[in-house]
């Protein structure tokens, strides 16, 4: 089923086969013709937006192959206000940092697998591909990390 969900930084379509959540991606369009997601799912997307709530316990199902699993289940355990590295994560599950890049990128679940706490080693914010370009995306990643209290 598809919802949608009104978060700060513009429409969130979602994704969820009754059991789980299998995809959230940053809508073009508005989406007035599809429901609002269910209480029971909004209601933890309106707490952390809120700032009540720092992790979301819903039930995901991401379709990725299993290297690109690895890096989102590492991904998934960075705390709320961390952030860890490309190469801190490429290194906890013996791979490179770009590969992990690419497994970010193609995170069907951001918020639910927090991407946006996956930053270059340096420092820098490296990418977000939630948004319709780039700068979109950044922008975004920008304000879910102060969000969480991280300043970058």
């Amino acid at each position: 089923m598809e919802y949608c969900y009104a978060a700060p930084f513009g429409t969130l379509l979602c994704r969820h086969d009754g059991t789980h959540f299998t995809e959230i991606v940053l809508s073009t369009q508005a989406q007035n013709f599809l429901p609002p997601l269910p209480d029971n799912l909004a209601r933890d997307f309106d707490r952390y937006f809120a700032g009540s709530l720092k992790t979301f316990r819903h039930p995901v199902s991401p379709k990725g192959t299993p290297f690109q699993q690895r890096v989102w289940a590492e991904i998934a355990a960075i705390p709320a206000g961390q952030v860890r590295s490309y190469r801190e994560i490429a290194q906890r599950i013996g791979s490179h940092p770009r590969p992990v890049g690419s497994a970010c990128g193609k995170n069907p679940l951001p918020l639910l697998i927090p991407c946006h706490r996956v930053v270059a080693a340096d420092g820098s914010l490296g990418g977000f591909s939630m948004g319709a370009d780039p700068e979109q995306g950044l922008n975004i990643k920008r304000w879910l990390l102060a969000h969480e209290g991280v300043n970058i």
